[in-house]
């Protein structure tokens, strides 16, 4: 249930919220940057609870930032509830220390899923904890430089398409079979992106994108149309 009340756009949960006059009062100094502010007494839900209510309507990018990975997983799912498909959990780096002939790709796609929104300045809760966060980070307008954005009837010669796909860390193979990787085959380049759940498929007409569609990996039929395509960097240090 959804309702205006006053300045206030609001959802059924938070409607104890604007009967307190001190939540007004705080709120107001929060979306307004006066100072740290400091609120105490309250269990862990209340807190989530507390938080959502100061973010709703959320208009701008936020920080959660909590003490263990634990922690930011259990937060993260307390405030999709609150704010639903806005909320975004940024998980640690997944450090390796050893040679290994293949790895997870999961963690780096979630990261990179976290780092693409930002930089495309969408509106975003991101929880995370300090570990997450403890890392050397490609400074923002490198990592969006990076972006490659394709569309219908635009002129690219394939080549030159796969070439920047290698220097954003994409690995060509003779078929795509996982995230991280693109394959070129007569006219047809498929590359499943890092931030996405299904890889894409850009049949060419000479230098002109023809054709975007998503398809199926086991099957290799195409399912729906595209009319334009993002491709995030495969790895967070762009070089």
């Amino acid at each position: 249930m959804i309702e205006v009340r006053g300045d206030f756009l609001t959802v059924k949960w938070l409607d104890p919220m604007i009967k307190w006059d001190e939540f007004t009062r705080l709120r107001k100094a929060v979306r307004e940057g006066k100072g740290p502010t400091l609120v105490f007494g309250l269990s862990e839900s209340q807190k989530n609870h507390a938080v959502s209510s100061l973010l709703y309507p959320l208009d701008r990018q936020c920080l959660y930032i909590t003490h263990s990975d634990t922690q930011a997983k259990k937060i993260y799912e307390d405030f999709g509830f609150y704010l639903g498909d806005r909320v975004m959990y940024l998980p640690p780096r997944d450090i390796v220390f050893y040679d290994v002939a293949a790895h997870s790709t999961q963690l780096s796609g979630q990261r990179l899923k976290v780092l693409e929104s930002l930089v495309l300045g969408k509106q975003h809760l991101v929880v995370a904890s300090i570990e997450a966060l403890l890392c050397i980070q490609t400074p923002p307008s490198v990592f969006k430089e990076g972006l490659i954005n394709i569309e219908v009837g635009q002129v690219i010669a394939m080549e030159e398409l796969a070439r920047k796909l290698t220097e954003m860390g994409y690995e060509r193979v003779p078929n795509v079979e996982g995230p991280g990787q693109f394959s070129v085959r007569g006219g047809i380049l498929d590359v499943y992106p890092m931030t996405q759940d299904d890889p894409c498929r850009m049949e060419f007409f000479g230098d002109e994108v023809d054709s975007i569609r998503h398809f199926d990996l086991l099957s290799q039929r195409s399912t729906d149309k595209l009319a334009s395509l993002s491709i995030s960097p495969a790895r967070e240090l762009v070089l």
